[in-house]
Parts: structure tokens; sequence; C-alpha cells
């Protein structure tokens, strides 16, 4: 037992995560709340001490909780849990290979790394490709996927599905874990986690359009652009596609659109899009039509075909190292492939590929 967590092993072969249960008391009182929040395989779980009136729980046993999932999270709670998790980083920026998160939001060797954003967006499969690229355990990474309460019993049953069979989240120094905060769709919430070493907010708009990863850059942050640790060139072209993304995202803001995204109608919101864009082009000058057209662009560029995801689009997953990343950039910026349709950057992998 380390301060907000325990682990506890369980007479049955596997546990689930954001399953609840509670100390049983010598008196026959029930003692701590507790929530799984790690599989570490054998039956043996990492849980959350949500609610504890008790020094220890050492040795008791444990019986279900009817509270259950539906068992907000306390704020204080989850800060105390984040500060356990924390532990020494180094300034080095550990290269994934995925174009959209090595640009936006470096994270660190030895980084605590969480993920936000709505059900649907791939959280689940972004977190599978980490261990996919990284199974031989030289990713030292330790991943905090924040979920709602309402997308618990999803979760649980993708992580033992066909696709998934994901029935242990530690591999070597590669670890996940789970947390239900109601916050987890807020991207003003995760500026305030400090102990994280970067954050990746997920935006269901570019996940409508089928652009993976749906890592939205305006939204997601990491310590070490914020401590001015990465190279001065990433820094200022982070700027400069920064600013060309938020202007794409106020020329091309749709309330309609917005409601067929929240909506999930598919049909409607890419019908939408397409109303919206042709609009928006006729009322633009020839230079914003052009600027217009590279920020999409850019967009597409950030979409980096995954291994895992193989099977289901065909496409060989692909590793671009940040120079390649940051080169592309500069090239679609400067007008370099001003003569390709955008579709042609979809899923391309570096642009020399």
């Amino acid at each position: 037992m380390t301060g907000t967590m325990i682990d506890a092993q369980l007479k049955t072969e596997t546990g689930r995560v954001f399953d609840a249960m509670a100390v049983a008391k010598a008196d026959g009182q029930v003692g701590a709340t507790l929530r799984v929040v790690q599989r570490l395989g054998g039956g043996k779980v990492r849980c959350q001490i949500v609610e504890s009136s008790q020094a220890s729980c050492v040795g008791m046993d444990l019986i279900p909780a009817t509270a259950g999932l539906n068992h907000r999270l306390p704020e204080g709670n989850l800060h105390a849990v984040l500060g356990d998790l924390s532990k020494s980083s180094s300034d080095k920026i550990f290269e994934t290979g995925i174009k959209p998160f090595d640009f936006f939001c470096p994270v660190s060797e030895g980084g605590l790394l969480g993920f936000f954003g709505t059900q649907g967006v791939g959280r689940i499969v972004f977190e599978r490709e980490l261990y996919h690229r990284f199974s031989a355990g030289s990713c030292p990474l330790t991943i905090v996927y924040f979920a709602q309460n309402g997308e618990a019993g999803l979760i649980q049953r993708l992580l033992t599905s066909d696709f998934e069979n994901h029935t242990i989240d530690v591999e070597g120094s590669l670890q996940t874990v789970w947390l239900l905060t109601q916050n987890a769709t807020d991207p003003e919430f995760l500026t305030g986690l400090k102990q994280l070493d970067a954050a990746l907010f997920f935006d269901p708009m570019l996940a409508f359009q089928g652009l993976y990863p749906a890592i939205d850059g305006l939204r997601s942050r990491s310590r070490l652009v914020e401590e001015k640790k990465i190279s001065a060139e990433h820094a200022a072209l982070r700027e400069r596609v920064i600013e060309e993304l938020t202007w794409k995202k106020e020329v091309m803001a749709d309330t309609t659109l917005l409601e067929h995204g929240l909506n999930r109608s598919m049909r409607a919101f890419a019908e939408r899009l397409d109303s919206v864009l042709e609009d928006r082009m006729g009322s633009l000058n020839k230079e914003d039509q052009l600027r217009l057209s590279r920020a999409r662009k850019l967009e597409r560029f950030f979409t980096n075909p995954f291994y895992v995801a193989k099977d289901f689009n065909g496409l060989d997953g692909e590793t671009v190292c940040l120079k390649d990343t940051l080169s592309g950039l500069r090239a679609i910026l400067s007008g370099d492939w001003d003569h390709i349709e955008e579709s042609e950057l979809l899923y391309k992998g570096s642009l020399d590929s």
C-alpha cells in the first residue's frame, strides 16, 4: 500500500478496470472503498483508494462494492493519485514516430502522459499503438487514461474484445492507469494538472472526418514546450502551425456542423462540412483560399498510419521521425505541395516516402 494506491490479489485470474470493491473489516463492516485502475496480471490488480477511514488495508479481504461505477472521483483524490504516479523525468524528448504527438505535445523519457477526450475518438487504439510500437519495454512512459463514468462499461468491453485482447496494463517500462473523472472532456481541466508531462486532448471533430490520431494540437499541452526544452526551430514552426489551424477553425466554425457531430450524424456531418467548405471558399479572396487549403493539408498530413489498424484499413503502419515531420510541415506552409489534392496527404507518413 502506497499513498492512494493498493495492490490486491483476486481469486479469479483476471480483474476489470473500474470495478469497485470494498475492504471487509474484521467486525463485518465495510472499510475503504477501492476501484481497480490497473491490471498487473495473474489476478493481481492495483486499486485506487477512493474513500477510506482506516489507516491501512494490508492483509484484509475484499468484497464487491455496490457503489460501483457511479462513484464520482473527487478532484483532490485525483491530484493525489497523479502525485503518487509522478516520477522524475528527463528533458529529453521521447520520440514515438507519431507525427501530431511528437510535434504538438512531445513527452519526456519517464514522463506521465494524460489522455483526454470524449468516447469514440480513438484513445484506446492510440494506447494500443504505443504498446505495439514499444512492446519490448523501450517506452519509459506512464499513460493515464481519463474516462467519464458513462464510458466505464464500454471500455471494459473493448479491453477484452477480439480486437484489443488487452488483459494487462504493464509491459516493461510502459504502463497504463485508468481513472474515472467527469472532467475527462474538459480541455481547461487538463491545463491544471501540472503533474502531467504531456496531455493529449482528442478532438471529435477530427475523428468525425476520419483524421486519426485525432489529437487536438490547439488544446493539448506539453511540459517540454512550456519550459522551452524543444529546439528553436520546432518551437517556431509549432507556433506557426497552431496559428494557421486556429485561423482555419475560426473560418470553418458552424453551429449546425457542430450539432451534427455531437449527435454523431456522420452522413449529415459530411454533407454539411462539404457545404460549409464550399461557402467559405466562395467568400474568401484568393490569398485566403490558398491559406485555408494549406491549413486543411496540414491537418491531413498529421494523420498517421498505425500498425494496429492495418487489419481494418489495409495500410502499413509508419514511424515518422520528428525531423521528417518538421520538414513536411515547412514544405506545406511554403507552398511546395499546393499542386496536389488534399487527399494525397492522408495517412502518408513522411512526404518523402
